[in-house]
């Protein structure tokens, strides 16, 4: 099992690459004259609000210890997979688009 320091980096190094994610599909629907650019817009701000709940999870992570260090982690998770999902869904529609 990763120690907390380790698991922590490795998190943070997954937000920075979903962050990149919605970075380069907000970039991709700016540029499309598709009809849906409305609706992938506002997935795309749903997204940030799902990455932001990420990273406070990610945040109260760092200051827990012990027992609630492993609460904390399993909602840390679930933030993440739900924030990976929604790109996955966004990205899925903007290619059908």
């Amino acid at each position: 099992m990763a120690t907390q320091d380790t698991y922590i980096a490795e998190a943070k190094a997954q937000l920075d690459r979903l962050n990149a994610e919605i970075t380069k599909l907000r970039a991709e629907v700016d540029a499309s004259q598709s009809e849906g650019k409305a609706e992938l817009a506002r997935r795309i701000e749903d997204l940030k609000a799902q990455r932001d709940t990420a990273q406070a999870e990610l945040e109260r992570l760092r200051g827990a210890s012990g027992e609630a260090w492993s609460d904390l982690k399993d909602g840390f998770e679930t933030a993440r997979r739900a924030l990976a999902d929604g790109i996955d869904k966004a990205r899925s529609h903007y290619q059908k688009s």
